[in-house]
């Protein structure tokens, strides 16, 4: 038996760049010798065509060490929106579940460590994550105090699986009511959070 369905499985591109533009930070796992270790880092996609990505890490972090070993392989994933689902917003005979969208990736990665190189990728991240917001501008040797304390990522995608699990088995009368709840617990559930914290 094959899990997710093949209904919930995204494999068109364009659908995973978007996912990964609008939720750009990955659980990166990392793994050498049956050792596994996770980050949290945010990468921007360089190229669209190939499905590049380029990212940093703090030079301190486990996971830089465990990726500067020979022999070591790293897996990104994206996650995007999710919500639990309730039967009680459908009419009757509907189980509960869970919807979510997230994208999967393997591949290869380069490490960046020369100075140069270096600050030129954090300045094409940057201008990836500032194009929508602030339009901040800075000049490319700022990122040179940086360079001594992290490393630059290049990823290399050799296979992308999307995880969309958006009610795609229902009717379409169905899914429509579930995809509102998903958009509705998503951002409810994000203010709340924020509000718990005072802001």
């Amino acid at each position: 038996m094959k899990y997710p369905p093949e209904h919930f499985i995204e494999t068109d591109q364009a659908n995973l760049l978007e996912l990964i533009g609008c939720f750009p930070l990955a659980t990166c796992i990392g793994l050498y010798e049956g050792n596994v270790l996770t980050a949290q880092l945010p990468f921007a996609i360089s190229d669209n065509k190939s499905m590049a990505l380029i990212g940093h890490i703090a030079r301190d972090n486990a996971l830089a060490h465990m990726l500067e070993r020979q022999g070591a392989s790293l897996q990104l994933i994206f996650n995007g929106p999710q919500s639990y689902i309730s039967p009680a917003i459908f009419p009757k005979g509907q189980v509960p579940t869970w919807n979510y969208a997230a994208v999967n990736l393997k591949g290869s990665y380069q490490l960046i460590d020369d100075p140069e190189q270096l600050m030129h990728l954090l300045n094409d991240q940057f201008k990836v994550f500032e194009r929508d917001a602030h339009q901040y501008k800075t000049d490319l040797y700022q990122w040179g105090n940086l360079t001594p304390y992290i490393l630059g990522i290049k990823f290399s995608v050799k296979e992308a699986i999307g995880h969309f699990k958006l009610s795609q088995n229902k009717p379409e009368n169905l899914r429509v009511l579930a995809l509102q709840e998903t958009k509705e617990r998503h951002i409810n559930v994000i203010k709340q959070w924020w509000e718990s914290h005072g802001l």
